[in-house]
């Protein structure tokens, strides 16, 4: 499936044989993230809560490019999956009270996991193991 984006790239040079694939699928990426911006701003818009939806998805995003997870079968199902967990979060969110000591844990969880350092210190002694056996 070719965008019309992708034709003008091609057209203005910008896509050969080398680098087709990894245009296309940055393509698809950006329809896909757009996309699912704007369910969220809906079902933000439709729960009378579209702060929420905003916070939701700016702290999602990181996540959706730096994770790694299930990989769906194709395309539809994929989008359905992504679809279906913004929708049932902001559910979750604007409908299942949640006592405020657990939020307060879960905030605390959150920061900690973002603000720790990302080598783990188990792969970089494994590394040190290997170079001290192998001297």
């Amino acid at each position: 499936m070719e965008s019309k984006l992708f034709r003008l790239l091609y057209k203005e040079g910008y896509v050969n044989e080398g680098n087709n694939k990894i245009i296309e699928s940055g393509i698809k990426r950006i329809e896909h993230l757009v996309q699912d911006i704007a369910l969220a701003l809906l079902v933000g818009c439709l729960m009378k809560s579209i702060g929420v939806s905003i916070v939701m998805e700016i702290i999602y995003l990181p996540l959706r490019c730096y994770a790694g997870g299930y990989h769906a079968s194709s395309d539809r199902v994929c989008k359905y999956l992504s679809w279906g967990s913004i929708i049932c979060g902001l559910a979750v969110i604007n409908y299942v009270p949640i006592p405020i000591n657990i939020q307060h844990v879960l905030m605390i969880f959150s920061v900690v996991w973002w603000t720790k350092p990302r080598g783990s210190m188990l792969r970089m002694s494994g590394r040190r193991k290997k170079k001290s056996a192998s001297i």
